[in-house]
């Protein structure tokens, strides 16, 4: 198992699009990059969304509806600064695309911005 994170980055100046960086390297920061972006994952892994410069609070991950058997979505934790997720299973051998959006607030504003990449998942090599 192990542990990934999403940075979601705004300014008070440019609140949206976000930058989105993930610690595997992939980031957007237009509208375009953000739907194309992807973070793979394997089962047993955790993900996380983290607050970052501007951002006041990650107000809620939402995933699609074909999603509740494969990732189980906890609680915000640390003042909405960060929201985590688990990849449960068991995942299709041939893997799955999930689609999900990223609701934030960036500070100062009173309106919530929302973003809308996605997470591959695959097996874990011990399935």
């Amino acid at each position: 198992m192990a542990q990934h994170h999403i940075f979601v980055f705004a300014t008070i100046n440019n609140p949206y699009p976000p930058m989105l960086i993930d610690d595997q390297g992939a980031y957007a920061r237009t509208d375009q990059e953000d739907r194309d972006m992807i973070t793979p994952l394997v089962e047993g892994d955790l993900i996380f969304w983290t607050k970052a410069a501007n951002v006041e609070s990650i107000d809620n991950i939402t995933f699609n509806t074909h999603s509740e058997n494969f990732v189980m979505h906890h609680n915000t934790i640390e003042n909405g600064g960060s929201q985590y997720a688990e990849v449960v299973g068991p995942i299709p051998e041939e893997g799955l695309t999930i689609e999900y959006s990223i609701t934030y607030t960036v500070r100062g504003e009173s309106i919530t911005h929302t973003q809308d990449p996605k997470l591959t998942l695959r097996p874990s090599v011990n399935s």
